[in-house]
């Protein structure tokens, strides 16, 4: 037994099918991108770590020994108090910028065409620096523990101090004062500059009077209040500036009786005040236009006052890992910690009077922060809809492209079908006609008659596969040979063919206007052929045909007994009689006509009334 032979069908893919495809690609590659992405990232934010913790390790160095002359003069305890605020100030300046190009007007107030969107020591969650000085002994001598500092003129003060550095600076270090009260005001800040997931925190301190420790340059707040300026971490626009802030204010009071404390007033710097040294070593206090001027003492440039360093559970964490060792110094070394922070470490020795000091910095990066996270999240959702938007319009094209060829499949299966379908009348003439002459006792003239009805069935099957043939090659696309062609004088050529079917129907035909027209002559000659033969084949007897041609159009106006039904005959193997078995026609001409013309530009309308049926051509 034979096995029946199975037959399978093409798929055809549909628009939801392609969608789901691309779709399934556009997740592929943003998860190419994201992991890609992630790993540059990483990588310039380590990039900058690097570099950044050896420059801030050079800057403290050459700032020493820029200042070792002055520190000559100073107690060592009071020179190692100011190294004590340079860590303080340099752990704070680290800042990690996510790349994010910018306009050349935006760039040219930022730095290294960057905005500020990233990370950094003072306002991420987790992003901590610390640095300690040591020496031999393996003792820490300084570090960037936390303190509060002033700049602060009295009036017996140099004029030019003002603009120096150790001589004018004071400091709240609540670790050498160790007093209740200066904890708890500590204790505040901390609570309250403590980074959040949704709010971002300066806090800073409004100082207006102060105990003041001339001799050894510290000092107290007396009387202020805290300013807690919080903004939210959602709302940081392109240019690194938060859109909204909230400010709160706790009021300060701290009375304290130690000796060597007096307590002063502080007041801001005049505005637009000058001053200078007189000949006699005196102060002079004057204006933009050289006249005498007043300014209040003691004065600062802004009674609102900066923290700097960090606190000392920061300062535990580091020690706790180990960081601080004379004996085990790195050298620029990273590693990656499995909670996804990044650690890096540097150290230097230093000379301070001869004498070797070990600098250590460490700094945590922490890439999971909440601000690299949204930035990292946005260029990847951008990525997304960008492939999502090219697989859109490439599934689209796609569609289109299926639809054509799948219509083409279905009109090249309808023609088949329809081929097969009307050649089995012919076939079935000739088989009969043969089987007549098989069987035999017929006269010569029979004989001659079905041989006549076999010759003519087979013409008619030759002419309808011919002409299948043709309309399939218009289909494929045909090559074009462009000439100047006369239409009238070529429909006239067509009209002479005619003339024994048109005087034997008593059919009057007329040409009325002419032109030229830029086309391929055999399609042309193809089109009129149709026209021609359709409207002389179905003019009954004593009809009109009236050909009109002027340079837009040719129209074909022929007489009919009914109205005919025309919105199909444009289409193969379907006549106006709707007749099948009609042998006068194989109903492919009408659909040669509207190939042909599509193929060729043109435009191919039919229309009837009782009484006419009117082919037009519009050029």
């Amino acid at each position: 037994m034979k096995k029946r032979r199975k037959t399978f069908s093409q798929k055809r893919t549909t628009l939801p099918t392609l969608l789901l495809s691309a779709l399934a690609l556009v997740l592929v590659l943003t998860m190419i991108f994201a992991v890609g992405f992630q790993m540059y990232l990483k990588h310039s934010i380590d990039s900058q770590g690097k570099e950044q913790i050896a420059d801030s390790l050079h800057e403290i160095n050459r700032t020493i020994n820029h200042y070792a002359e002055d520190y000559a003069d100073l107690e060592q305890n009071d020179r190692f108090m100011l190294i004590h605020q340079m860590l303080g100030h340099y752990t704070e300046s680290f800042t990690f910028m996510l790349p994010n190009k910018v306009s050349d007007e935006e760039a040219a107030q930022l730095t290294e065409d960057y905005t500020l969107v990233g990370i950094d020591s003072r306002s991420s969650l987790n992003c901590d620096s610390y640095a300690v000085l040591m020496d031999q002994d393996g003792n820490t001598v300084a570090s960037s523990s936390l303190f509060l500092e002033a700049r602060i003129i009295f009036s017996d003060d140099n004029p030019n101090d003002a603009y120096y550095y150790p001589n004018t600076n004071y400091i709240c270090d609540p670790e050498t004062l160790n007093i209740p009260e200066v904890n708890q005001f500590f204790d505040l800040y901390l609570e309250h500059a403590r980074q959040r997931e949704d709010k971002v925190h300066d806090v800073q301190a409004r100082i207006t009077s102060v105990y003041v420790n001339r001799e050894n340059h510290t000092f107290i707040p007396h009387k202020g209040t805290l300013e807690d300026y919080s903004y939210p971490r959602a709302k940081l626009n392109t240019n690194g500036v938060y859109d909204s802030m909230e400010l709160t204010e706790y009021p300060i009071e701290i009375n304290v009786a130690l000796p060597g404390y007096e307590l002063v007033e502080l007041h801001e710097q005049a505005e637009k005040v000058y001053s200078e040294v007189s000949s006699d070593g005196s102060a002079v206090i004057y204006d933009e236009s050289k006249q005498p001027a007043e300014q209040a003492y003691p004065w600062t440039y802004n009674t609102l006052l900066w923290f700097y360093g960090e606190s000392n559970e920061i300062r535990d964490k580091f020690q706790n890992m180990r960081v601080f060792s004379y004996s085990s110094y790195p050298q620029n070394t990273y590693k990656q910690l499995g909670t996804g922070m990044g650690v890096f470490d540097d150290s230097r020795q230093i000379l301070i009077e001869g004498q070797p000091y070990w600098l250590n910095l460490r700094l945590i990066i922490d890439y999971k922060d909440s601000r690299v996270v949204r930035y990292f999240w946005s260029k990847v959702l951008l990525c997304a809809v960008l492939l999502s938007l090219l697989a859109l319009v490439w599934c689209l094209w796609k569609n289109m492209r299926n639809k054509a060829r799948y219509a083409m499949e279905d009109y090249q299966r309808a023609l088949t079908d329809s081929l097969a379908h009307d050649i089995k009348t012919p076939l079935m003439a000739i088989s009969g006609y043969a089987e007549n002459i098989r069987d035999g006792n017929l006269s010569e003239e029979k004989q001659k008659n079905y041989v006549s009805g076999i010759l003519k069935n087979i013409a008619s099957t030759d002419t309808m596969i011919s002409r299948t043939l043709y309309l399939n090659h218009i289909d494929n696309g045909m090559p074009a040979k462009i000439e100047t062609v006369r239409l009238a004088a070529l429909t006239g050529t067509l009209i002479d063919k005619y003339d024994l079917m048109l005087r034997e129907k008593h059919i009057q035909a007329k040409i009325t206007g002419s032109a030229e027209l830029q086309t391929d002559p055999a399609a042309m000659e193809t089109i009129l052929e149709n026209l021609i033969s359709n409207a002389v084949k179905y003019t009954p007897e004593g009809g009109n045909i009236q050909i009109g041609i002027n340079k837009k159009s040719l129209t074909i106006t022929n007489t009919v007994a009914q109205k005919i039904d025309f919105k199909k005959l444009k289409e193969p193997f379907v006549r106006g009689d709707t007749a099948r078995s009609n042998a006068s026609g194989n109903g492919l001409g009408l659909a040669i006509v509207d190939r042909a013309a599509d193929v060729n530009g043109f435009k191919f309308n039919l229309s009837c009334t009782d009484t006419e049926f009117m082919a037009e051509l519009k050029f």
